[in-house]
């Protein structure tokens, strides 16, 4: 989502999963999803390559990208979520540092209804 508000409106699903491949080959993230009970973090012990089929694919009932026409549908999924690594914590503290905030970048989100 941050990276949709940060590149604009125009930017497609593959491009923010292309994002998310990075960081996760980066390891600054690892890619899971919530626990089925939903608290918490679980994360998936597979290959990059089976987590960005799950993200496009759709994983536990979840839809995935590759699978709507109106990408409004992926508004409401949980299709994965991603955990910083303590390397990814190092790098946030570093652009935290710089000056590169969240409020300072990109802002609160908005949403139908107004600022969030």
């Amino acid at each position: 989502m941050i990276v949709f508000w940060f590149w604009g409106h125009g930017t497609s699903p593959a491009q923010i999963a292309g994002v998310i491949r990075h960081l996760a080959e980066s390891g600054l993230v690892t890619l899971g999803a919530l626990r089925s009970h939903g608290s918490g973090f679980d994360e998936w012990n597979v290959s990059i390559d089976e987590s960005m089929r799950r993200i496009a694919d759709g994983y536990d009932g979840e839809i995935g990208y590759r699978s709507v026409d109106d990408y409004h549908a992926l508004i409401d999924t949980e299709v994965f979520r991603a955990n910083l690594t303590a390397k990814g914590a190092e790098r946030l503290a570093a652009l935290e540092a710089d000056g590169m905030t969240y409020h300072n970048t990109i802002g609160p989100f908005e949403t139908r209804t107004g600022p969030l």
